[in-house]
């Protein structure tokens, strides 16, 4: 039987720290995926974690201070997704010259090719599968990106 009651955790890195609240093997899947970054069990957190998995009714539950309820997962896969998602815009508030970038990606021809767009301009996954006929995308991505160190060649 999985354990699924929670514990508070720290995640240090690239200069940041962020309190988490979810399950001991949620976490351990973070430290695996998460290079670079230390995923760190606390007795306590002393302010409300900035974003917490819980799992009950057969769904998991990601919030996170930037949502405004938490999103429901049935799978875990898509749990993790939606946490490094929160993650990721975490990172990008701290980071004042850093801006992020939404993309999606497909292989053609054992060539990964990345396609970039605005959030808003719907879905970058659906747009891609019906005007190239691709079915077989990549999960999203997000890069990130520091105006001032760009630079590009021709």
């Amino acid at each position: 039987m999985v354990d699924h009651s929670c514990s508070d955790w720290l995640i240090d890195g690239c200069g940041h720290r962020f309190k988490l609240r979810c399950p001991r093997y949620i976490a351990g899947i973070l430290s695996q995926i998460l290079t670079g970054w230390a995923v760190t069990r606390v007795e306590t957190v002393q302010n409300q974690s900035l974003i917490s998995v819980t799992f009950s009714e057969n769904c998991y539950f990601v919030d996170s201070i930037l949502l405004n309820k938490p999103e429901a997962h049935a799978d875990l896969i898509s749990a993790i997704n939606e946490l490094l998602v929160n993650l990721v815009y975490l990172v990008a508030n701290g980071e004042k010259n850093f801006r992020l970038v939404h993309c999606a990606a497909f292989v053609e021809n054992k060539t990964m090719h990345v396609v970039v767009g605005k959030k808003t301009e719907g879905s970058l996954h659906l747009y891609i599968a019906r005007r190239l006929k691709v079915m077989k995308l990549l999960p999203t991505i997000c890069l990130f990106g520091s105006p001032s160190s760009a630079s590009s060649t021709h």
